[in-house]
């Protein structure tokens, strides 16, 4: 009976029957030493160990707040890249001030981008700097071409761009002049929409430009 009593670690007067039993050093104390003297005995007899106390000095299992210490890592959907939309519809006008210059109008078919981005590329004439007498007004004009760009960016709210043929007329360096007298140049213009930094697909118009001054 007093094997399988219920026993609580520290001083009691019932450890110390107890250790009288176990043949050890009786003084009242249950400590490590008595709970191992106490287990073997019970083992043996082949009794209930229900009333060994546990060690309060023995460390308590942590609990493993992980209990995958190796998590697979999720891979992070890619980030989709914007397409470029069409571009709008573009129309142009002409209007003659001192000079001839170049209005382009365009619509919008939805909401207003972040801005908008219109080129015009114009087929000047080419001739040499200085004058070479013989050509007209004494100067010497050949039949080469120079593609010469000017380029706008405007917000998004905008809807007109406006391009004078004196942009096309002047020294392009390296002795080379350009103009737009006589015939109309031939000129490509490209018009897209910005948004985020993303460019639309160009829309294109093709045309004439003239310097009448």
């Amino acid at each position: 009976t007093i094997l399988i009593d219920t026993y609580t670690w520290g001083q009691s007067q019932k450890t110390v029957a107890l250790q009288e039993v176990l043949g050890i050093t009786a003084d009242g104390f249950y400590g490590s030493g008595t709970r191992a003297a106490h287990l073997v005995e019970l083992e043996n007899r082949g009794l209930s160990t229900a009333g060994v106390p546990d060690n309060p000095s023995s460390p308590s299992p942590t609990p493993n707040p992980n209990p995958n210490p190796n998590p697979t890592p999720s891979t992070p959907s890619p980030t989709p890249t914007p397409t470029p939309t069409p571009g709008p519809s573009v129309s142009i006008t002409h209007t003659t001030n001192d000079c001839i210059e170049a209005t382009f109008s365009w619509t919008n078919p939805g909401s207003d981008p972040d801005s908008w981005k219109i080129g015009l590329t114009v087929t000047a004439n080419v001739g040499s700097s200085p004058a070479i007498p013989g050509g007209p007004d004494g100067d010497w004009w050949g039949p080469a071409a120079l593609p010469v760009y000017k380029e706008q960016s405007l917000s998004g709210n905008i809807r007109t761009a406006t391009f004078t043929a004196l942009e096309f007329h002047g020294s392009q360096g390296n002795g080379v002049w350009v103009d737009l007298w006589g015939s109309p140049a031939p000129y490509t213009v490209t018009l897209s929409r910005v948004d985020n930094g993303v460019e639309s697909t160009a829309a294109t118009l093709t045309g004439g430009i003239q310097n009448d001054c």
